[in-house]
């Protein structure tokens, strides 16, 4: 596969089956959204969302302790990240009690699960303002513990890992990867979902978790491979795939530089799914063993 057409996701609600958290007013919703840097014009805010790039900045830059001194004391900060600790946004923050996880999945606008993730001093109002703000959302809110990578990631990153794993030591192609996973029933393919998150995210996570569990969450090195060659998903055109004018001929490269695997070999009959799948599984006995 050279070029990767995502022709699908063009606008806001493209690719959403119909009937699916659809709202024939969409179109007018960018008339009531305004994008300013004044702290000023915050003031009134119920909640606010953090929701930029899952790295340490985001705990270091000081945007909570700035937020708090022009908002009220009602407000709720509520952090989409996938993976950063909760409790220590809080602790940069007079309010506590008032921050709390909030994150959403990718495509957000059709994925309708969230996870609410408490920091350790997460009052139990804001919990329960934030599922039922959730739920307003016509969103599946789940309450999860914070623990590193909450739940979701926790179990994600490993079924992605192995995928890279995989395809790192040429046991398939990333087409071939995405096709069985999406016939084993997945919405969509593991390399064409990282291209949505970012590789650089992905990569992040991934030595997240890996210093945070140890050598099961190792990660692929393939990953530091193509965030140094600038291929870092959709957002600038070149990933595990290539799109507009872009190809996936630098992704294959980088691949043979590796050398395959001894055994790493696969065929449409060969138990793709149940090796990427096991580890996921593995680590949710391991979660419910803690």
């Amino acid at each position: 596969m050279g070029r990767h057409d995502r022709s699908d996701r063009r606008g806001p609600v493209a690719g959403t089956a119909v009937g699916d958290l659809v709202d024939p007013g969409r179109d007018d919703v960018a008339c009531v959204v305004e994008a300013s840097d004044d702290l000023g014009d915050w003031t009134r805010a119920d909640v606010l969302f953090d929701s930029r790039t899952d790295f340490p900045a985001s705990l270091a830059d000081g945007w909570l302790a700035d937020l708090e001194q022009v908002v009220s004391e009602t407000t709720v900060f509520a952090s989409n990240t996938s993976a950063l600790s909760i409790s220590e946004m809080a602790a940069a923050t007079k309010r506590p009690g008032k921050v709390i996880g909030m994150h959403f999945f990718n495509p957000a606008h059709i994925m309708k699960l969230v996870e609410i993730i408490p920091g350790l001093e997460t009052s139990q109002e804001t919990i329960d303002d934030t599922v039922a703000f959730t739920e307003s959302l016509r969103k599946l809110a789940v309450v999860v513990q914070e623990c590193p990578g909450f739940l979701v990631n926790r179990l994600l990153m490993p079924y992605l890992n192995e995928a890279t794993w995989c395809l790192q030591e040429g046991a398939a192609t990333a087409t071939e990867i995405d096709a069985a996973m999406t016939e084993f029933g997945m919405p969509m393919g593991p390399f064409t979902l990282m291209d949505m998150l970012g590789i650089d995210v992905c990569q992040y996570v991934g030595d997240y978790l890996y210093g945070e569990y140890g050598p099961r969450m190792e990660p692929a090195k393939l990953f530091y491979k193509l965030v140094d060659a600038g291929r870092l998903g959709e957002k600038n055109g070149k990933g595990f795939y290539g799109y507009g004018d872009e190809t996936d001929e630098p992704v294959k490269e980088i691949i043979a530089s590796f050398g395959k695997a001894p055994g790493s070999v696969f065929s449409g009959n060969s138990p793709l799914p149940g090796t990427t799948t096991a580890l996921p599984s593995n680590e949710a006995f391991h979660g419910a063993r803690a």
